[in-house]
């Protein structure tokens, strides 16, 4: 009796269960023949115009190409990964695609294995984007967008965003492998650029694939019928708007002629305009909300007494003749830095002015700058007017903190640290000079300006402020040159003469102080000196370079020559001085430097043409005609 119970038990179930059976069947057979969801025919543009002859080469072209395509899925699923048994479907996809391409002939698993592994990869349990988001503080990921949402056309800011999210990649994830930048390069392509992973800037920065027909690649393929559809519709369309544009140009020339813009002239010589047939006129920006127009926030004074708890002497962390510098604590605990200007009230600039200023240096974005965060600019109505801006916290302090300790005592950096801030401080000038428009000229390089991040990253600081500061009718400097003694270019402190090739000068001096451990004019305590004598390092490191050969060593710190060869010390030593020419056109540009800095990096030589002129002559000097051209070194 119980046996026909239990019979007639499961024949009642069996209904019920023959559904679920089914649904795993069909899921199982569904994972099993899953059509890949990338679609490969935009890639193939990209690679058509590039025939590598090497293996390696082929295989990273062709591994980029998958990183490309799970950049624009995460793009749309919010996914870095479709489920495995997709993925292997993928790679067989991938393999017969390829025989169909100039790439014919290659096996992805034989030939590319460890490249088509961490192309395809995954990275410890992160699959979709919001698991990947919570690995990072909200304020570095908003840091890496206002890096990465500039135009990535120029190498600058490619450069940039790249090396940004790279080292995001190392604070956050395990050292080793590929999955930490893979999953940045896909997850900043996908959400923090501009465009997006479609866009041809962005393919060719991040991806290094070129397409000659962005519109092509981007868009998917459509019947012909329909392609011709379309061409007539914006035929007519620019018929139309052509026609359109035609009459408005006539209305705005009869308009400019009868009215005559009036536009409050703002003097500067740190920001110069190269184009000045570009010449506009800027509206007065409201100062009672946050900045419209740039990502920059505009404090109160009580929000930045909160943070620095009202200027205490105890959160001091600079001091300088712009005024003081203050740690301070946002309400959401960012760190920041607060730098309170003197002498704001009898200043010459009008709020409108100071703002403005200070979002064109907000703007400004590179790793190795400085990023401004906010102001604050209290109204003239006030008894006391403050002008203030805050920017990100460094928390390693400057370069001048850690080469110069109080009372002389040396503290060694190691020559690869040392190396890192001079190629990051040489980028980021290269980025001021070539990489923005109008072009910015620092004008006071010096090691307390270059900040440090927790990776010793350098950062430019004060980049464009010293027209804040015009309070007396002229700098801190009796010459009337905004810098510092000791890093001023002789041109611009004799004759006002300022140019690229001034921070050029202040660099050479940077380096020098780098390599020597030495300050840039100090008082001399050799026995083989006038005691009590300033010695300029720039004019001490000719004379041991003009001497015989061997003594360019002795420019290099105690404890730093052994570092790397003696050979290699000397071309730093050699790029240093020349950098600090005294004639203007001698020196590199800042271009030049970096590629020169990248070269020596490598261990790569450098011939740089050094030949010395007449040792008769008490003011000869090293002439370098190779990198003094306008020509790119080799």
């Amino acid at each position: 009796m119980s046996f026909l119970r239990t019979s007639l038990f499961f024949i009642l179930l069996l209904p019920s269960i023959a559904p679920l059976c089914s649904s795993a069947i069909t899921l199982k057979q569904q994972n099993a023949t899953s059509p890949c969801p990338f679609n490969f025919n935009p890639i193939k543009t990209l690679i058509a115009e590039i025939n590598p002859t090497n293996r390696t080469t082929q295989c990273r072209v062709l591994s980029n190409g998958i990183l490309l395509l799970r950049s624009r899925f995460l793009r749309s699923t919010g996914k870095f990964l479709p489920p495995p048994a997709v993925i292997q479907a993928c790679r067989r996809s991938y393999q017969n695609w390829i025989g169909k391409t100039h790439f014919r002939g290659l096996n992805i698993e034989s030939d590319c294995g460890r490249d088509m592994e961490a192309a395809f990869g995954s990275c410890g349990n992160i699959t979709t984007r919001i698991q990947f988001e919570t690995r990072f503080p909200k304020s570095e990921l908003r840091e890496l967008e206002s890096f990465c949402n500039d135009s990535l056309e120029n190498r600058f800011p490619c450069r940039g965003c790249a090396h940004k999210f790279t080292t995001l990649a190392e604070l956050h994830f395990p050292p080793g492998g590929h999955c930490a930048r893979n999953y940045m390069l896909m997850y900043v392509s996908a959400f923090l650029t501009n465009h997006g992973p479609g866009h041809a800037s962005t393919v060719k920065c991040f991806f290094r694939l070129r397409q000659s027909n962005p519109v092509a690649a981007a868009i998917p393929s459509q019947n012909s019928r329909g392609r011709r559809r379309w061409m007539v519709a914006f035929a007519i369309f620019g018929y139309v708007l052509g026609a359109l544009a035609v009459v408005m140009m006539a209305v705005s020339v009869t308009w400019v002629v009868r009215r005559k813009c009036r536009c409050s002239e703002v003097k500067s010589t740190v920001v110069r305009v190269v184009d000045e047939q570009n010449e506009s006129c800027e509206t007065s920006i409201d100062l009672g909300s946050e900045s419209r127009r740039r990502n920059i926030t505009k404090f109160s004074l009580s929000e930045i007494r909160e943070a620095t708890m009202n200027f205490s002497r105890e959160n001091i962390i600079g001091q300088g003749c712009y005024g003081n510098v203050y740690r301070g604590t946002l309400q959401d605990g960012t760190g920041v830095a607060v730098k309170r200007f003197k002498n704001s009230s009898r200043s010459s600039f009008g709020d409108e002015t100071f703002a403005h200023e200070v979002e064109i240096i907000a703007s400004v974005k590179h790793v190795n700058l400085l990023a401004l965060r906010g102001y604050c600019v209290t109204r003239a109505g006030q008894k006391s007017k403050q002008r203030i801006i805050v920017s990100d916290l460094m928390r390693n302090g400057s370069v001048h903190d850690h080469l110069f300790l109080p009372g002389g005592e040396k503290c060694l950096l190691p020559w690869p640290i040392r190396l890192k801030i001079a190629l990051g401080t040489a980028r980021g000038l290269a980025y001021l000079h070539y990489g923005v428009h109008p072009a910015i000229i620092h004008r006071d390089i010096k090691a307390s300006n270059i900040l440090l991040d927790e990776l010793f990253e350098p950062k430019l600081a004060d980049f464009g402020l010293a027209r804040f500061d015009d309070s007396q009718g002229r700098t801190h400097l009796s010459t009337g040159a905004a810098g510092t003694l000791g890093y001023v270019a002789p041109e611009y402190a004799l004759y006002g003469r300022l140019t690229e090739k001034s921070d050029v000068y202040s660099f050479g001096v940077v380096l020098l102080e780098l390599l020597s451990g030495h300050k840039a004019y100090e008082l001399v305590d050799d026995d083989d000196e006038e005691a009590g004598e300033v010695r300029l390092l720039g004019e001490w490191a000719w004379r041991l370079v003009q001497q015989q050969e061997g003594d360019a060593i002795e420019v290099v710190e105690k404890g730093l020559s052994g570092s790397w060869p003696g050979p290699m010390m000397e071309r730093f030593v050699h790029l240093a001085v020349i950098c600090a020419h005294p004639v203007e056109q001698a020196r590199p540009t800042m271009e030049q430097v970096v590629k020169i800095l990248e070269k020596f990096c490598d261990g790569e030589e450098y011939d740089l043409a050094c030949t010395h002129a007449a040792e008769s002559s008490s003011d000869s000097y090293t002439r370098c005609d190779e990198i003094s051209s306008d020509r790119d070194p080799k």
